[in-house]
């Protein structure tokens, strides 16, 4: 496609349809003041997200095929708002309650001895 040129007016002619720039960012390209984004894009190349955000069509369809929160192990889960990870179990409390109790060492003279904390009193 040849590159418009500016009317007597200031505004680019295209289609039928007048824009004030050629260039624009993207919400002036979807007002109508610009005819594309600096990227190429038109306004048949753009839409609305969910969020109210203008993106490219093309790259919010194929973003969606490529379902990267699930294939890292996040999703839906009932009781809870928003994707969670999901399949990881909580393994501390298995490790507590698997392990026996330690036996407790009776206090007193003895463990001092064992432990060669022993005081050799001088006489004098």
């Amino acid at each position: 496609m040849k590159r418009p040129v500016r009317a007597e007016d200031g505004t680019y002619t295209i289609q039928g349809k007048k824009y004030k720039e050629l260039f624009g960012s993207r919400e002036q390209v979807m007002n109508g003041t610009a005819y594309k984004t600096e990227g190429l894009l038109t306004k048949e190349n753009l839409m609305y997200n969910d969020r109210g955000r203008i993106v490219s069509k093309k790259k919010y369809k194929t973003a969606k095929q490529e379902m990267r929160l699930e294939k890292y192990g996040y999703g839906a889960k009932k009781g809870k708002f928003g994707y969670v990870k999901i399949g990881k179990k909580n393994t501390t409390l298995k490790k507590k309650s698997d392990s026996a109790p330690l036996p407790q060492k009776e206090v007193g003279k003895e463990v001092g001895k064992e432990l060669g904390n022993e005081r050799k009193i001088k006489s004098v």
